[in-house]
């Protein structure tokens, strides 16, 4: 007999056009992930019956809660369908290869409408032009027309034109297109499956401090659990992508607080949050979940900063209700990465103490956001790379 081990685990998954029933055709795709917690939580109930030997009459399945999370290394791309999940949003893509003309503050192409689906405040990563610094993420100030780019003074070096430059940039933002999952764990040296359908991303986390990886979490509510030694998935599995794990020490560039650099706060750590607030509906006939529908959604960034004056000047905006924005990038060693803004928020907790002896004052920073009426949006999210 054997015995499962979690180094012969696999979780891989397929989106559903229904939700809850998982595809009869097409292919799943594999995941990479540090541990899960997949459960079907089954609600056991026993029997009231009065009996006068004192025993119990048995018991009986009153409730199935399926769902669960799995933890991560972030890594680009390997997540994409989750965030859009996570977010009810689509993924708008622009990957362009022009023959593009920098002067200091413009990048305009010769030809076509490259930039018809960009819009002010989205960044790009643009590659391939002759001069270096000309090549690497840009934040656009404003889109003149489909062909010309606007961006703060001093972006560029003058150059061109010059053939096949690249701009590559997908944007997701939050809205109301739900997407469900059927999500499998495959114990291989065993032989067992257990398949989860109807997942609804319920939960993102995105943390990381100054020593270690970029850590995180996908938490699921879903409406049924079956288990067995064949496989629901269908067709082949699609490997998962290969790019490399991100971390808190180069990886994290490009903070931005109120619409410029944070030049004046130095972090520690820092955590992410987005909350479906997943509500529930359970009825007679239907054992498990009947129905699954997002909440609001609810989005926080936690922080742990040395305490200085630019700390000092976040206290300030906690005490005043001031509104603020933030904004910072996660770039892998090759440079693809994403850039996470979220446009309209308050800093809603603030303290700084001296603890103990010997120790640096550290301050407890929380942001929340909430509806931008500029861009009609609570969190974007930008896309560059390989």
């Amino acid at each position: 007999m054997s015995f499962a081990n979690t180094s012969r685990a696999t979780l891989a998954f397929v989106e559903e056009a229904i939700p809850g029933v998982t595809p009869p055709g097409g292919d799943h795709k594999a995941l990479r992930f540090t541990g899960e917690s997949f459960d079907p939580q089954r609600t056991k109930t026993k029997s009231d019956e009065i009996r006068d030997d004192r025993q119990t009459n048995g018991m009986t399945t009153t409730a199935i809660d399926p769902g669960g999370a799995f933890n991560l290394e972030w890594s680009y791309k390997e997540y994409d369908d989750f965030l859009r999940g996570l977010l009810q949003g689509v993924w708008v893509s622009t990957a362009a290869a022009i023959s593009a003309t920098f002067t200091a503050t413009t990048l305009t192409a010769a030809s076509g409408t490259p930039f018809a689906a960009l819009v002010t405040g989205q960044w790009i990563r643009i590659s391939g032009a002759a001069t270096p610094a000309n090549n690497g993420w840009f934040r656009i100030l404003a889109r003149t027309s489909s062909t010309v780019l606007t961006f703060a003074a001093a972006t560029f070096t003058a150059e061109g034109p010059t053939a096949a430059v690249s701009v590559n940039s997908a944007r997701l933002s939050n809205g109301v297109k739900e997407a469900t999952f059927t999500i499998e764990r495959q114990l291989n040296d065993v032989g067992q499956f257990f398949t989860y359908t109807g997942l609804l991303p319920a939960k993102f986390t995105l943390q990381g401090d100054s020593t270690s990886k970029l850590t995180g979490s996908f938490e699921f509510k879903g409406r049924a659990e079956s288990s067995g030694p064949a496989t629901g998935l269908p067709g082949i599995k699609t490997p998962s992508q290969t790019y490399p794990i991100t971390n808190g020490v180069r990886s994290v560039q490009g903070l931005m607080e109120g619409g410029v650099a944070m030049t004046g706060v130095t972090l520690k750590s820092f955590s992410l949050v987005v909350d479906n607030a997943p509500i529930n509906a359970t009825a007679i006939g239907t054992l498990g979940n009947a129905d699954i529908s997002a909440g609001s959604i609810a989005v926080t960034v936690s922080m742990e900063a040395y305490f200085s004056t630019g700390a000092a000047g976040l206290k300030a905006k906690y005490d005043t209700d001031t509104e603020t924005s933030f904004a910072f990038r996660v770039v892998d060693t090759a440079g693809n990465g994403y850039a996470f803004t979220f446009p309209m928020g308050q800093v809603s907790k603030f303290s700084c103490n001296a603890g103990q002896i010997n120790q640096y004052c550290m301050a407890s920073v929380e942001f929340t956001f909430y509806l931008d009426p500029v861009t009609g949006k609570t969190v974007l999210i930008d896309r560059a790379g390989a």
